[in-house]
């Protein structure tokens, strides 16, 4: 329960901490820590933090910052309330590395959740790296990675981009970004009038919710505006269910949001190809992804590769895997490139 007033604290103070009963495999909790909005306004924000149960290398637990995939804009979706279940499932998969794992900016915690806002979603997982070191009661490195895999992986680019300039006393050495959201445009004509549909009204009500220009009728007819609250009650699925079935006519009244501005601008700087990742980043995608086309990804390689200052950079393609299955199957080179990057092992680029 978020206190009101929220006492003031600076990003990543711990403003309420809960032990999780994970057995005898991990050690962990459910936290509560101060980030900023999008308008620099302070916020409490939600998540969870693990590591293993048994003693730590020296120097800490190696330290993945975790960002999780779409799961809805409402409370009830935020990852930290089932997280015993995320922790347990996921362990094996992330075995020998502590995680901190954020439920970004509104899931969970008052307002509704920015959905694909990159610089809150970037603030959000650097403010966890903040928070556990906050902790205090978990060893850890001094030094952390980021991984995160569809809105995660928009969010896991977003916070290399912005962690310069947000959190710079922090060590990042390397962002892992599985089926990123890029390239909006392409994105929009492929999940208008699909079975994902329902992604567009989350994101653009966030944006709404985010910008001060932005207005849902601007864009928006008054039918699907009056379906959206669904948005603050239900989870992608509840979503999917009310939006999905709406015609292209029934849903817009214009042909594009991309096409009205300030729709266009928001759109185009909360892309994944607007700034540099100034350390290494491993791109992760199916090609048979029914979700964000893999495409997107390869056209994003190429936008990244030309900016000044742009990291050491690898695009991993997986062939026949979908937006679903490619998680099991990247999970060899996802984790050999996590530790190269904790072993401080040259980074591959195929940028160069």
């Amino acid at each position: 329960m978020v206190p009101q007033p929220l006492p003031p604290g600076e990003p990543g103070e711990i403003i309420d901490v809960e032990e999780l009963d994970l057995g005898d495999d991990y050690i962990g909790y459910r936290i509560l820590y101060h980030s900023r909005s999008l308008r620099g306004d302070d916020i409490a924000v939600s998540g969870f933090v693990a590591t293993p149960a048994g003693e730590p290398p020296p120097g800490g637990w190696p330290l993945i910052a975790y960002a999780h995939g779409t799961t809805g804009t409402a409370d009830i979706c935020a990852p930290s309330h089932d997280a015993e279940a995320e922790i347990i499932a996921d362990g094996p998969y992330l075995e020998g590395y502590a995680i901190a794992a954020t439920d970004y900016e509104g899931l969970g915690t008052p307002g509704l959740h920015p959905y694909i806002v990159g610089k809150s979603e970037a603030r959000g997982v650097l403010d966890s790296v903040r928070a556990l070191q906050h902790l205090g009661s978990l060893s850890v490195t001094n030094e952390f990675v980021v991984w995160g895999h569809s809105q995660g992986g928009h969010a896991a680019i977003h916070a290399g981009q912005h962690w310069q300039d947000y959190a710079p006393e922090l060590k990042l050495l390397g962002v892992a970004s599985g089926a990123p959201p890029s390239q909006f445009a392409l994105l929009y004509g492929v999940l208008l009038g699909g079975p994902f549909q329902g992604y567009l009204a989350m994101a653009s009500a966030a944006f709404a919710e985010a910008y001060d220009e932005i207005e849902l009728d601007q864009v928006y007819t008054d039918e699907a505006i009056a379906l959206m609250d669904v948005l603050e009650t239900g989870c992608t699925q509840d979503v999917f269910d009310v939006f999905n079935p709406l015609s292209a006519e029934e849903m817009l009244k214009v042909a594009s949001p991309l096409g009205v501005s300030p729709w266009d601008r928001v759109i185009v700087e909360n892309d994944t190809n607007q700034a540099p990742v100034p350390v290494p980043l491993l791109i992760l995608h199916g090609s048979a992804d029914e979700q964000i086309p893999a495409l997107s990804s390869q056209i994003l390689l190429g936008q990244l590769c030309v900016l000044d200052g742009q990291g050491p950079t690898v695009r991993i393609l997986y062939e026949g895997h979908n937006h679903g299955s490619v998680i099991a199957a990247q999970r060899d080179d996802l984790l050999g490139w996590i530790a190269d990057r904790f072993a401080g092992e040259p980074a591959e680029d195929t940028c160069a």
